[in-house]
């Protein structure tokens, strides 16, 4: 699966709870300037954390490694968690 391709996943969900979202790092930069190595995506979102727990169970469900504990934590403090997609 292409880069775009999970990409896309994770907006699909994101939208489909509702959760406001921002994408940033090197495919934002990639696509408004010089173009990156990396291949991860960055997104900034702001879930309630009912739509977290959604968000952790529909990413898990869609084969992506997130610890739903530290996504928790993460929200709590306002810091960064990781999605991994396992394919």
């Amino acid at each position: 699966m292409s880069p775009e391709e999970t990409l896309r996943r994770v907006i699909e969900i994101l939208e489909k709870h509702k959760i406001p979202y921002t994408l940033t790092g090197s495919v934002a930069a990639s696509y408004h300037g010089r173009p990156r190595a990396t291949h991860d995506a960055d997104l900034v979102i702001d879930p309630t954390p009912q739509q977290l727990d959604q968000l952790v169970a529909d990413l898990d469900a869609a084969a992506f490694y997130v610890d739903g504990a530290g996504a928790r934590a993460a929200l709590e403090q306002r810091r960064q968690f990781n999605a991994i997609d396992t394919q």
